[in-house]
């Protein structure tokens, strides 16, 4: 677990991701990640759903990751979109 405003990345077979959260934890036996922003601030996380795919960026108060299905889900969005 991380506190304070921290950044990670990371990659696999499914393409990289990249994120920033006020606190990021990782929970190993379900293989996800949770990035959340507090007292106003949000998370983000930036991915591809693919190797050298677009990059597809969430923005929200809250992101679960599952980094192994390429999986996201999310609380409190602000922003979804994608852009290359």
């Amino acid at each position: 677990m991380a506190f304070g405003r921290s950044r990670l990345r990371g990659g696999n077979e499914k393409g990289k991701f990249k994120g920033e959260g006020d606190k990021l934890k990782y929970d190993e036996n379900k293989g996800m990640l949770v990035l959340e922003g507090e007292s106003g601030n949000v998370a983000r996380l930036v991915k591809q759903s693919r190797p050298n795919g677009p990059y597809e960026p969430v923005t929200a108060k809250q992101i679960m990751f599952w980094p192994k299905e390429n999986h996201v889900k999310f609380e409190g969005t602000r922003d979804i979109g994608s852009f290359k």
